[in-house]
C-alpha cells in the first residue's frame, strides 16, 4: 500500500528523517556472471535542510580479507520534473541518475520500501539499468537495500548486491 505523502519535497524530508545518520553492516555481491562474494559497509546519510537535499557516502571493504572495494557518493534530491532522483558516482567512474519509480510503500510486518530506476548511466558501457529499493523498519533500526542490473552479458534485470545495516549514529 503506497503511503500518502504531501509532495516529493514531503516524501525527501520523511527519507531524511529515516536515513540521517550513520549505518554498518554486511551484504552479499552476486550476478550470473560473477562469483558470489561477501562484504562490509558504512554508509552515512547528512541531511543539508538548507539546500533540500541528502547527500550519502559509501565504502565497503571484502571479506574475511578486510581489503578497501567499493565506494559512491551522491545524493537524493528534487530533480527536474519535480521528481525524487537518487544521484551518485562511483570509484569506478560510473555516474548514474535514478528516478524514483514508487512512493513509499506500506510492505507489512512494520517496513516501508521506496524504489529508483535509473535514468542515465554514465561512463560504463556494460550498464544498460539499474534498479535501488531501500526498505527500513518504521522503528529506523535497521536499512536494507537491494540493487538489481541489467548488463550487456545478462540482458535480465538480475539481484547485484543485497545488504542490511544497523545505524550505529544518529545525526
Amino acid at each position: 500500500m503506497t503511503i500518502n505523502v504531501k509532495s516529493p519535497e514531503h516524501l525527501l524530508t520523511m527519507l531524511a528523517e529515516q536515513l540521517d545518520g550513520t549505518w554498518n553492516g554486511h551484504g552479499t555481491v552476486q550476478f550470473p556472471t560473477m562469483d558470489t562474494f561477501e562484504y562490509s559497509e558504512l554508509l552515512q546519510f547528512c541531511w543539508d535542510e538548507e539546500r533540500h537535499l541528502l547527500f550519502y557516502q559509501q565504502s565497503t571493504r571484502l571479506l574475511p580479507r578486510d581489503e578497501s572495494s567499493h565506494a559512491e557518493s551522491g545524493y537524493l534530491l528534487i530533480g527536474p520534473g519535480n521528481n525524487l532522483q537518487w544521484i551518485n558516482v562511483q570509484s569506478s567512474g560510473r555516474c548514474e541518475v535514478l528516478e524514483c519509480e514508487s512512493g513509499l510503500q506500506d510492505i507489512g510486518d512494520g517496513e516501508v520500501e521506496i524504489s529508483f530506476l535509473s535514468s542515465a548511466i554514465i561512463n560504463d558501457s556494460r550498464m544498460i539499468s539499474s534498479r535501488r529499493r531501500l526498505c527500513f523498519d518504521i522503528d529506523n533500526t535497521y536499512l536494507k537495500y537491494q540493487q538489481d542490473m541489467r548488463t550487456t552479458t545478462n540482458d535480465i534485470m538480475s539481484n547485484h548486491l543485497a545488504a542490511k545495516l544497523t545505524k550505529s549514529e544518529p545525526a
